[in-house]
């Protein structure tokens, strides 16, 4: 009890309810493909928001729309478990559907409150305990709102313009080692067309933000952060490894899977409060995001989000990262 949930499916359990906008077909017959029904981007969006805020998210969830007010008998909650619902609600469907049907992206955060009436052991469910817990979590869920609203009307990218990007990505099998699919994003830079829609989507998404640095990490996110910062007219700060910096400067370490490195970054390249863009090409494990994201903070600056072209989602960097994450495109179990 207590949990977030983020919800990626539903079963519709209703019988009263308008459930399209197409009784009639006036405009042709209309069937909208349910099989995702919650909007991806929006999913990732509360996920990496709400982990940022120390939330304990369930990043996936079947939630069994019903029929209110009244609550489930013993009975249907025994049945709606063994069909596979990991959350009872009363208000997913039809407005999921509905959503769908005009093509609105859609996502929702399902609070636990309680067990229903599933547990001998556990008293069934009453809406004044609904409400204790409920409660305690409105602050939370209020925050996670604050925080993500703001950064909703910059996920809309073209799926044609990330699949278009990712097809100038070459991928070279065992480099540096055996087993390793490297991404090589040095023919996306080599194609004017693919490198501009990047720098279209990360201009679209920063352009109305509050920044007053950008700060590219070693080597490839100079080049997107340099031609960034020069388009948003922000100042430019570098990252570097260890030794390549010539004035006095702030390090951190951070684990490789043998031993451990370092990044850099000049003490006098951010300002107390300054708000910061963290840039570089690609998210893996997390340690040299994560490296220098606690530099920044180390010199008094704030993160205003950690952005990458790509994130090797099996590696679950995003998780080290404790502030608001993106990323253009994904590879995921390839």
């Amino acid at each position: 009890r207590g949990d977030f949930v983020i919800l990626d499916q539903f079963i519709d359990f209703t019988r009263h309810r308008p459930v399209t906008f197409h009784e009639e077909f006036n405009d042709g017959l209309k069937h909208t493909p349910m099989a995702e029904p919650f909007d991806k981007n929006l999913r990732e969006l509360l996920i990496n928001t709400g982990k940022t805020l120390g939330l304990k998210i369930h990043e996936n969830g079947t939630v069994i729309t019903i029929e209110g007010p009244r609550f489930s008998t013993k009975a249907e909650s025994v049945m709606f478990r063994s069909l596979g619902a990991d959350v009872i609600n009363m208000s997913i469907a039809p407005e999921c559907i509905l959503a769908n049907e005009l093509g609105i992206p859609y996502a929702a955060i399902a609070m636990s409150t309680d067990y229903d009436c599933i547990f001998d052991d556990i008293p069934p469910v009453t809406w004044e305990e609904i409400l204790k817990v409920f409660n305690k979590n409105s602050e939370k869920v209020t925050n996670l709102l604050l925080k993500v609203i703001p950064n909703i009307k910059s996920q809309d990218i073209n799926e044609d313009d990330i699949s278009f990007i990712k097809s100038k990505i070459r991928t070279i099998p065992d480099f540096p080692k055996p087993g390793i699919m490297f991404r090589d994003i040095t023919t996306l830079l080599k194609d004017p067309e693919g490198f501009q829609k990047v720098l279209e989507i990360l201009e679209t998404r920063y352009k109305d933000k509050e920044i007053d640095v950008i700060a590219g990490i070693e080597s490839r996110g100079f080049v997107i952060a340099s031609v960034l910062a020069s388009k948003l007219n922000k100042p430019l700060v570098l990252i570097r490894k260890p030794g390549k910096l010539p004035s006095e400067t702030e390090k951190e370490e951070y684990s490789l899977e043998y031993g451990t490195d370092a990044v850099e970054i000049h003490k006098d390249a951010i300002s107390f409060g300054q708000k910061v863009l963290l840039i570089d090409d690609l998210i893996a494990t997390g340690g040299t995001a994560a490296a220098s994201c606690n530099l920044i903070k180390r010199l008094g600056g704030e993160i205003v989000e950690s952005s990458f072209i790509i994130n090797l989602k099996d590696l679950k960097g995003v998780e080290k990262i404790n502030s608001p994450v993106f990323s253009i495109i994904e590879f995921e179990g390839e």
